[in-house]
């Protein structure tokens, strides 16, 4: 006999109400699982890995954002503050001395600290000593010193990047692997912070000549934290016995696995083209925009430091669910056009000058949508790597990825110069057209390798 409808939905509470209580057992293995979460945050080596991350992120604004300040107050050139972005050259060409890392000791320091600490220490004490030599120079009387100190800055940011990229993996077991990169991203971007928001604010109250000064003391969290840490073990991968074999090792034979990938070159100029929009905005071109737009370095440490930070944390996770829920072909074609159209919110602000609100919005914009443009980018990368040769190929792609911004930033003060701000900004939203036509090609060539290897390229990237 049929149950009625009344009986029917009696029964359906029922269950899934009984479905709702938390027994004891469900109870355990959710509070098994929370523990093991909070034991991953709370144990020795993730509060390292997180201390490095804020060592890390120190020196990058030093020679970008930060420095775009004080050489705008010193009466520098767009076409010269521009020009500094090439300093970032450094990080687009780390790969290609990171295997010396592996086969070079530092003198005294390796041996009592082992291989990577004594590394470590060696950096920060030369990154320390190159921001004392910056603080020490004086831009608007003679420019050169301060463009070799802050070549000095980002070749050993560059080389502490390597060292502490090294220190996490192998210190961490592969299933910590994944959670290492949290406390390690939240550490880069209080870095950021400091050396951005904090060092504007510092300007208001003293020179530029101090305010460098004391930003080299937070460096001292990274050596403390090479000191406290335990020397991982450590053994080389491949035999490098001379220059020969460290240039094939890093260089030529992963590019020449990647070549193997039909239309190759297609792949490497979208993802050069990719990031374009942003490109054009690197370096210390926009601390002189606000500057020259009325802004405070107040109103600047809070709109764009700030909630340009905020946004651009949560672009990390929105970029991730983003690729995770539609895939990444759509996640790349819905993230180049927030990049470009976000760039086109700047041109307000050259028409209504010192407009907190307006400022606030367009930062916020453009770092959310940068930062889901990164996590997709990284997607996409991390599968067309071969796992043979993962890192290396990832190292070589990545820095592709960030040539644009170090070369196309380069030459933007001479942009702006000869056709002004607005007229800029469009073209950095037209800069994405590149991209875009080659989208077409690269879905197709993404669905063909999932019917290849009967995955998702989502699923080939984890």
């Amino acid at each position: 006999m049929r149950k009625n409808w009344h009986s029917r939905r009696r029964e359906y509470h029922h269950s899934a109400w009984c479905a709702s209580i938390k027994t004891p057992q469900r109870l355990h293995r959710r509070m098994t699982a929370w523990n093991k979460v909070i034991a991953t945050f709370t144990n020795r080596k993730m509060l390292i890995i997180f201390l490095l991350g804020i060592s890390s992120g120190l020196p990058y604004l030093m020679t970008g954002a930060t420095l775009g300040f004080w050489l705008e107050e010193s009466s520098i050139s767009l076409k010269n503050i521009g020009a500094m972005a090439l300093v970032g050259g450094f990080y687009n060409l780390k790969f290609l001395w990171s295997p010396i890392v592996d086969i070079i000791k530092i003198p005294f320091l390796s041996k009592k600290l082992g291989r990577r600490r004594g590394w470590l220490v060696f950096t920060q004490i030369m990154l320390i000593l190159s921001i004392l030599g910056i603080s020490a120079t004086s831009p608007a009387e003679n420019l050169t010193p301060t463009v070799i100190f802050a070549l000095l800055i980002a070749f050993f940011s560059a080389t502490q990047d390597i060292i502490i990229d090294a220190f996490r993996i192998d210190s961490l077991e592969e299933e910590e692997q994944a959670a290492g990169a949290v406390p390690y991203v939240y550490g880069y971007r209080i870095g950021l912070y400091i050396a951005g928001a904090v060092g504007l604010i510092l300007s208001t109250q003293m020179s530029w000549h101090l305010v460098y000064a004391l930003l080299s003391v937070p460096v001292l969290i990274g050596i403390i934290a090479s000191l406290m840490a335990k020397e991982p073990d450590y053994a080389p991968k491949v035999a490098i016995k001379n220059t020969k074999d460290l240039i094939k090792h890093a260089v030529i034979d992963p590019f020449a696995d990647f070549v193997k990938h039909k239309h190759w070159l297609i792949l490497l100029l979208f993802i050069i083209a990719y990031k374009f929009p942003g490109a054009f905005l690197g370096g210390g071109l926009m601390s002189s925009f606000y500057l020259k737009m009325q802004f405070s370095k107040e109103e600047i440490a809070l709109a764009v430091k700030t909630f340009g930070m905020i946004a651009g944390i949560a672009g990390l996770f929105i970029g991730g669910l983003l690729a995770t829920k539609v895939g990444l072909v759509k996640a790349l074609w819905i993230d180049i056009i927030l990049q470009a159209v976000t760039n086109l919110l700047f041109i307000p602000l050259v028409y209504f000058q010192g407009n907190v609100w307006l400022l606030t919005i367009a930062v916020s914009m453009d770092s959310l949508a940068a930062s889901m443009g990164t996590v997709v980018l990284v997607g996409f990368i991390s599968g067309l790597c071969n796992k043979e040769y993962s890192a290396t190929q990832y190292a070589l792609l990545s820095s592709l990825a960030a040539l644009g911004r170090t070369l196309l930033a380069a030459n933007s003060g001479w942009i702006v110069e000869d056709i002004g701000w607005t007229n800029f900004y469009v073209l950095t939203f037209a800069s994405a057209l590149p991209a875009m036509l080659m989208m077409p090609f690269i879905s197709s060539y993404m669905k063909n390798k999932e019917n290849k290897s009967g995955k998702t390229i989502d699923e080939q990237a984890e």
